[in-house]
């Protein structure tokens, strides 16, 4: 699972000793510095296979942002989502086969499902497609998240007519 490419930006300043520093600084995210660090990220990651060609990389946090631009309506030219620095597609290319592909899943209305806040870290419904991932990695990333819409969207519990459930919240004193 490949982080964000922003992790730890604070090392682009000369002299930085705080390499275990992994934060993003918002005021070192510039243009320039993007690309330092997708090109240092690449080059690590091509390193990685370069040592174990069997290895597989899923670009869970670039796919997440990728998918909150587009839907605010971000970087788009001509109608189509184009980051100035780094596109979902163009580094899944860089990889090919070796990517757990989340070009598609990112395309529908509710991959927001996945991400439980801002910072991408995975809902439930995150967590159950990346488990499915490991058990079933040939399979392909949209066939694994819509069997799981499949499952997410059925009602568990169907009343004959408009019902309002209320009460206080499981292991609530009050």
């Amino acid at each position: 699972m490949v982080p964000d490419f922003r992790l730890g930006n604070a090392t682009l300043i000369d002299g930085s000793e705080d390499e275990a520093d992994t934060r993003v600084h918002r005021d070192l995210i510039t243009p320039e510095n993007d690309r330092a660090l997708r090109d240092e990220s690449i080059s690590w990651l091509r390193e990685i296979r370069n040592r174990n060609p069997s290895c597989r990389f899923l670009f869970w946090s670039l796919a997440g942002r990728e998918a909150m631009n587009r839907a605010a309506g971000k970087y788009q030219e001509s109608g189509n989502y184009q980051h100035p620095v780094w596109n979902l597609h163009e580094v899944e290319q860089e990889f090919g086969d070796q990517v757990l592909g989340m070009r598609e899943v990112i395309l529908r209305s509710e991959c927001h499902l996945l991400y439980s806040d801002d910072s991408l870290h995975p809902s439930w419904v995150g967590l159950e497609l990346l488990r499915r991932v490991v058990d079933q990695p040939s399979t392909p990333m949209i066939t694994l998240f819509q069997e799981i819409l499949d499952v997410v969207t059925r009602p568990v519990i169907r009343y004959p007519r408009d019902t309002v459930l209320t009460g206080t919240p499981y292991g609530s004193s009050d």
